[in-house]
């Protein structure tokens, strides 16, 4: 489903393959944890359950939550940050999002200044900089660090939050945009550059920019009439305060009133003549000579703009630009000119050919003078406007933000209601495909919705909290009620079916139930709660599984080490290796292990119970301060599930732990035979559902791996929740996966150490 991509992350550095070894190395990618579900290789397709790399990730997850922590020190800029105008922002967004081609400029000067205007000074100059991945990397990853200037996205729920913010949020927000999409350009130019200071804020800066740039336009319209009216009667109210105070010889005041005025209006001729008068009174000619260009730009045909550019020119020695000016005055006047404008002109023509006269032969002083003059000149050149800046100026306009997806969006929300048997589907579908236009139309929707309709959303959990939330949003009769969820792994209890996160207890346990779905992130539909509550968000509590571990300190899957049983394949002290070798190359003595038989038992989950427990420690100081409604949301449950198996009394399991059921890959050429004298151990330790609740860990433990025979009805449930109860994880075997060989040994301590088979079929 390619509008429910969202869920996955794509990879930002490639992989190369080594020269003399068919394998790739890892990068710095590879070593930065960002979240196990959003990894491609993490879930199988049997529901609840995950791959071998999966379960790698859940290892390297529990690490991080709960290993020893390490300091991991990185570089940041300290340096001077350039200042970006927001139509220079804009202009650029505009940029990335037409390129098509992978090029990064159109010459490596072109990419070096590029780099240099968003980044900012620093090391981008010298020769050959755009050809040395490292130094660029180098340079990004240090500014991008600069956490008290950039946001840390992966630390929120909400992307778009964090650019609605304050009043400078969009604009910084942009910036990041921006460095970070140039980044991914040159990590596509330089796949083995490999530096220091690649960081979790940077791969998901990386992400987010790619959302943006695909996902997202930016479109400035000219602001209403009757705005512009209201607009350029307040800056006519400005300049009447400057014309009083220019009577007044108040002349900074005056020039403050008309900039105030030209802010509202920009390139109004006569704000703009009138703050050249000003700054001519002030002898800042050169402003003043600025102002009045502006204004014979805007208007040639106001003659008093000329005016004023010819007295402005006269006072800087420039007698000839002054006629000219001057000249062009007295033909826009079109009566032959004022008296003002042809006295000024004479003075100017009269200066201009005494000039002239005059053999003029530069100083040192008069050259230096001069050079400065050009270097100002170039520098004013610089500081000006660029027309491809203007064409994003905000002034007379208003920003308008639209989204490139929405129609997508919101097919993919209702595919995954569809596949997940939403019981709202109509009353949602009426919502969702009418929410774009309710929100073009000047409707205010909730910031998670609106996330979700710019497909501005964070892979892995960030993704499935976004979904689930934006269902519940476009459905009318639970928004008010429900809202959204508070934690990312709570599921949503309905009336007659609840909904739960893949990587919670229940999603785990109920995925293997007849009819339940998984998509995004969740197992569904699941039964009903057996008591309530319904329609709300409900958060179940229990604890990680820790992974087997060397030492306590070392987290160890697999390793060359025999598991329990193995040793009698070895050569024993007193046996003699002529007769042990014989033994071992005989093929008759090298058979497929019988998988458990098929048991004919039925079992049937009866309910779901919640049982509420004691608000948390940390928070019942505070509980008199809190609302009825943030207690609630504070409120975690213990799950237990009632089975009925076959006649017998009902059995419940209390699901304290979240295990981890990984379901290994099928094999290759066939069955994989084991010797005879292996074959004890795939037998002396299984154990039917049945059976399970009166187990002693005295009876399973240190006995090889324990095989759940999980082939009746319904088993496999049974044996899921065993497992939560009793605080492990296992192996799934089902059709289409690993032998009875392999599937043993995956889950033995040469494998993943699980010591549990839950044998399905």
């Amino acid at each position: 489903m390619p509008n429910l991509d969202l869920y996955r992350k794509k990879k930002y550095i490639t992989k190369s393959r080594s020269r003399d070894y068919d394998y790739e190395y890892p990068t710095d990618e590879d070593y930065v944890y960002f979240d196990a579900e959003a990894d491609p290789r993490y879930d199988n397709m049997r529901p609840g359950t995950v791959t071998i790399e999966g379960y790698g990730l859940d290892c390297w997850e529990y690490e991080e939550l709960h290993g020893k922590s390490y300091d991991k020190t990185i570089f940041v800029g300290t340096g001077p940050l350039p200042n970006l105008p927001a139509k220079k922002l804009l202009r650029r967004i505009d940029e990335l999002q037409k390129m098509t081609s992978k090029s990064l400029g159109w010459s490596p000067k072109q990419d070096e200044e590029d780099l240099a205007e968003f980044a900012g000074p620093g090391e981008w100059y010298f020769d050959g900089y755009s050809k040395d991945g490292y130094r660029i990397f180098s340079s990004f990853y240090s500014l991008l660090n600069r956490r008290s200037i950039f946001t840390e996205w992966f630390r929120t729920s909400s992307i778009s939050l964090s650019m609605h913010k304050d009043t400078n949020g969009i604009w910084n927000f942009l910036w990041q945009i921006i460095l970070g999409r140039e980044l991914a350009r040159r990590l596509e130019r330089f796949p083995d550059a490999s530096v220091s200071g690649f960081t979790l804020h940077i791969l998901s800066t990386l992400i987010v920019s790619e959302l943006w740039i695909n996902n997202v336009k930016f479109v400035l319209v000219k602001a209403k009439e009757e705005k512009e009216e209201e607009t350029k009667e307040a800056a006519d109210a400005l300049k009447e305060k400057g014309n009083e105070a220019l009577k007044t010889k108040d002349f900074e005041t005056a020039i403050e009133h008309y900039t105030d005025a030209l802010d509202l209006v920009p390139k109004d001729p006569v704000y703009l003549s009138n703050r050249a008068a000003a700054y001519f009174s002030l002898h800042e000619y050169e402003k003043a000579r600025k102002d009045a260009q502006a204004c014979v730009d805007a208007n040639p045909s106001y003659s008093k703009g000329w005016g004023r550019l010819g007295a402005a020119k006269f006072e800087l020695g420039d007698y000839q630009g002054s006629m000219e000016a001057y000249k062009k005055g007295i033909e826009a006047d079109g009566k032959g000119g004022s008296a003002i404008l042809k006295q000024g002109y004479e003075d100017a023509k009269r200066k201009y050919e005494s000039w002239k006269k005059v053999e003029h032969i530069d100083t040192p002083e008069v050259e230096k003078s001069k050079a400065a003059e050009q270097a100002k000149k170039a520098k004013d050149k610089d500081d000006e406007p660029k027309p491809w800046d203007e064409a994003w100026s905000l002034k007379g306009k208003t920003l308008q933000i639209h989204s490139l997806v929405h129609e997508r969006q919101v097919e993919g929300l209702l595919r995954f209601a569809e596949t997940m048997r939403w019981p709202y589907m109509n009353e949602t579908r009426d919502y969702a495909e009418d929410v774009y236009g309710n929100l073009r139309g000047g409707t205010t929707i909730p910031i998670d919705l609106y996330d979700w309709i710019f497909g501005v959303v964070l892979p892995g959990k960030w993704m499935a909290y976004k979904i689930v939330a934006a269902l519940v949003l476009c459905t009318p009769s639970l928004t008010k009620e429900v809202g959204t969820a508070k934690y990312y792994e709570m599921g949503l209890s309905l009336q007659k079916q609840t909904y739960w996160r893949s990587r919670t207890v229940l999603g785990r346990v109920l995925g293997c139930l007849p009819g339940v779905k998984f998509l995004c992130g969740w197992i569904g539909p699941c039964p009903p709660l057996t008591d309530g509550p319904y329609r709300k968000y409900i958060r179940i509590k229990t604890r990680k599984i820790a992974p087997p571990k060397q030492n306590d300190r070392t987290i160890r899957i697999g390793g060359p080490g025999p598991d329990e049983g193995e040793e009698s394949i070895r050569i024993q002290p007193d046996e003699d290796i002529q007769r042990w070798m014989s033994e071992i190359k005989d093929d008759s003595r090298w058979s497929n292990p019988e998988p458990p038989v098929r048991q004919m038992t039925t079992c049937t989950l009866e309910s779901i119970r919640l049982k509420k427990l004691p608000l948390d420690a940390s928070l019942v100081a505070n509980q008199s301060e809190m609302s009825e409604a943030e207690i609630e949301e504070e409120a975690q449950y213990r799950a237990s599930l009632v089975f009925k198996i076959d006649n017998e009394e009902p059995v419940t399991y209390t699901l304290y732990t979240t295990p981890v059921f990984v379901t290994p890959p099928s094999c290759t050429g066939g069955l994989h035979q084991v010797h005879v004298r292996e074959l004890p151990k795939f037998q002396r330790n299984v154990w039917n559902v049945e059976d399970l609740k009166a187990a002693e860990p005295t009876e399973y433990e240190d006995n090889g791996v324990m095989i759940i025979n999980a082939t009746g009805k319904g088993a496999e449930t049974v044996a899921r929740a065993w497992c939560s109860e009793r605080g492990k994880s296992a192996v799934v075997r089902a059709t289409g996966s690993a032998c009875f060989s392999c599937a043993y040994h995956v889950a033995s301590g040469k494998g993943l150490g699980t010591n549990v088979l839950i044998w399905v079929s």
